[in-house]
């Protein structure tokens, strides 16, 4: 679901094409109740997919780019462990 036929998880939606990016969160709604991930986990990986970068992430959340890529790799690891 937010895979791409490679295995990687799918490009961030185009900001400026709104219906795309609503039709991509709902459709990653599923995949993210799934894995059970943590506020944090889910707040970063919803900016990511709605195509903010690690340094914009970071900013809205007052978390460090560290901390958005640490946190965006283990909630790729947790919906791929439940089969998203």
């Amino acid at each position: 679901l937010l895979y791409g036929e490679d295995g990687e998880l799918l490009e961030p939606a185009d900001p400026h094409d709104a219906i795309a990016l609503c039709e991509r969160l709902f459709d990653a709604r599923g995949a993210i109740e799934a894995a059970r991930l943590s506020d944090r986990q889910q707040r970063i990986l919803i900016l990511h997919l709605a195509g903010f970068s690690y340094g914009e992430t970071a900013a809205l959340t007052g978390d460090s780019v560290r901390t958005v890529e640490r946190e965006l790799l283990r909630a790729r690891g947790r919906i791929r462990a439940a089969g998203g």
